[in-house]
């Protein structure tokens, strides 16, 4: 039988007036068990007013475990774009609770 797994991944907002994005969810809270995976969405608005080119990272105890399908996407001034990643939890991982954080950066190096 597989042990529950829960996770929460934590995207860390400041929220300041003077960046030119969003990210939505500003949080996320879900169960994977051990031994398997799945497949959660970020979405990135570019509320500037030139395309932008922004960089994910991640970090935390969950961190060896979320895998981005793009580390950098562009996002035309004025819309929006959807980021997949996956968290993969190995057989071998120990039952508990793991935490883990994704960052957003642009390239003038503001992130949240």
């Amino acid at each position: 039988m597989m042990k529950p797994y829960k996770g929460i991944l934590l995207l860390a907002l400041l929220l300041w007036t003077a960046f030119a994005f969003t990210v939505t969810p500003q949080s996320i809270s879900d169960t994977v068990q051990i031994g398997k995976e799945k497949e959660l969405t970020i979405t990135i608005t570019n509320t500037g007013n030139a395309i932008t080119t922004y960089y994910l990272g991640k970090s935390g105890t969950l961190s060896p475990y979320i895998y981005f399908s793009e580390t950098s996407v562009s996002v035309p001034a004025g819309s929006s774009t959807d980021v997949t990643f996956l968290v993969r939890l190995p057989d071998t991982l120990s039952e508990g609770t793991y935490l883990g954080n994704i960052s957003v950066t642009d390239g003038n190096d503001t992130s949240i």
